[in-house]
């Protein structure tokens, strides 16, 4: 009878001790697009799946940065209004930013960095522009004038693409494709304010998010899986 019960503990304990591995969640983090960004994982692909993820991360960073004098869109700002090749990543994030500044009718322009440079949001050396300073530069700042035919991108002189409102989230996309391309069901992902999962916890229940309110301190609220 002894050995019976010593056996079927044995077996719990073997059990248990495999969905404790394999629940074990595997993270990595990096600093990137300016933000500092999180991923955690769970599965036996869970390692890799986050290498690739690190790795795409990377080179769409290097393709996107309006600083980096090799990437896409710097090559493109600068380009004295010449069409450049774009890579499909890049035309797809720029057709999307159009997309979505035709929806809200300007109100998000991805051309508005010249603006934003003026005010130093892009620097160390943040300061107020005059008023005359910035009525010169919305003269340059019109999405409508940028033109995409699949993968040639043409900005015009003087004007200067910023993907920042949208990159990141987009980003955030193409990582939880990887994810999935690499079987993970169940996966946790934060680039900055960009919150994204991959299916259910490792045990079922929702994941939950918590948002902090805006207009007071304490307010908190919470969103699970849909």
């Amino acid at each position: 009878m002894r050995r019976w019960v010593f056996g079927v503990m044995a077996v719990i304990l073997l059990v248990l001790s495999g969905c404790a591995a394999e629940t074990k969640p595997v993270e990595t983090s990096l600093f990137a697009m300016n933000i500092y960004m999180t991923f955690t994982a769970y599965g036996d692909n869970a390692q890799e799946a986050l290498d690739a993820s690190v790795q795409l991360i990377r080179t769409v960073e290097s393709r996107w940065s309006v600083t980096d004098d090799a990437s896409e869109i710097y090559q493109a700002n600068h380009s004295g209004g010449r069409p450049v090749c774009v890579s499909e990543e890049t035309a797809a994030l720029i057709s999307f930013a159009l997309e979505m500044a035709e929806q809200t009718q300007g109100a998000l322009d991805p051309t508005i960095y010249p603006v934003l440079t003026a005010w130093g949001f892009t620097a160390d050396d943040k300061q107020i522009p005059s008023q005359e300073q910035i009525d010169t530069l919305m003269t340059q700042v019109d999405y409508s004038k940028i033109q995409l035919e699949g993968e040639t991108l043409t900005v015009p002189e003087g004007m200067q693409l910023d993907l920042g409102a949208v990159g990141k989230g987009y980003a955030s996309d193409l990582v939880t494709e990887v994810l999935r391309k690499y079987r993970v069901e169940s996966a946790f992902i934060s680039l900055g304010g960009n919150i994204q999962t991959v299916g259910s916890r490792p045990d079922g229940s929702d994941w939950r998010i918590g948002i902090r309110g805006p207009l007071g301190e304490g307010q908190l609220g919470c969103f699970g899986n849909q």
